[in-house]
């Protein structure tokens, strides 16, 4: 039986003693798993748990796990809002527009949870793009919810503004290689556009989409 406050102590001072033996057992098995890993393991897990660390506060947010793979370009990452595991590939560029010449924008990029953003791709937006959890973009994909204007063929195209459309890609998709995706699209839950397509409007859940411009190619049904 625990008499009087030493004897607590003594039991508080065991408990602590056992808790730190613990943690040190866990942190020496992840010292161990991490030398098992192979050059580019090593080299992922440590972008996967630095990043975030020490960038979080360049962004609207960014969850635990999140990377980008230099070089990059990142432009606005204040109006990012990115879930956790999220990766950004080399040479991609992303940019967030909040002034245009004359004009304002109010940018909002959000990012689901384990999104994987390939080489070389380029997310451009000055209103809003979505990207739902679980989407692969492949190499070389741009996504944009930015077009300019054209109406005056007396002013060049480069001086007659902006204009914006939100874009949406939802859970699970998968953006092929080389594939554009415009701006007032949303591409549904699962589907899939092949390589090289240029996407002028919406894909429909579970779609597969291919050409220029995108057309559905089949619907898959074996749900």
């Amino acid at each position: 039986m625990i008499t009087g406050m030493a004897g607590w102590e003594d039991v508080m001072t065991c408990l602590q003693k056992i808790k730190e033996r613990k943690q040190l057992s866990m942190n020496l098995a992840k010292i161990k798993k991490f030398f098992k890993k192979n050059r580019y393991e090593k080299r992922l897990a440590i972008v996967r748990n630095t990043y975030t660390f020490v960038h979080h506060h360049e962004f609207g947010q960014i969850g635990k796990g999140s990377y980008f793979w230099n070089p990059i370009f990142l432009s606005g990452t204040r109006y990012m809002y990115l879930g956790k595991k999220v990766g950004f590939w080399q040479h991609a560029r992303i940019e967030a527009i909040d002034e245009w010449e004359e004009q304002h924008f109010s940018p909002k990029l959000t990012i689901g949870d384990h999104v994987n953003i390939g080489q070389n791709c380029h997310i451009t937006l000055a209103e809003s793009i979505v990207i739902e959890k679980d989407v692969v973009c492949s190499a070389r994909v741009t996504i944009t919810d930015i077009s300019h204007i054209t109406d005056n063929v007396n002013i060049a195209v480069l001086n007659q503004g902006l204009m914006t459309k939100p874009v949406k890609i939802c859970e699970g998709a998968f953006i092929g290689i080389n594939s554009v995706i415009l701006p007032g699209v949303t591409v549904g839950k699962h589907a899939i556009v092949g390589a090289g397509s240029i996407v002028t409007k919406d894909v429909p859940d579970y779609a597969t989409v291919a050409g220029v411009p995108a057309r559905v190619i089949r619907i898959r049904n074996d749900l």
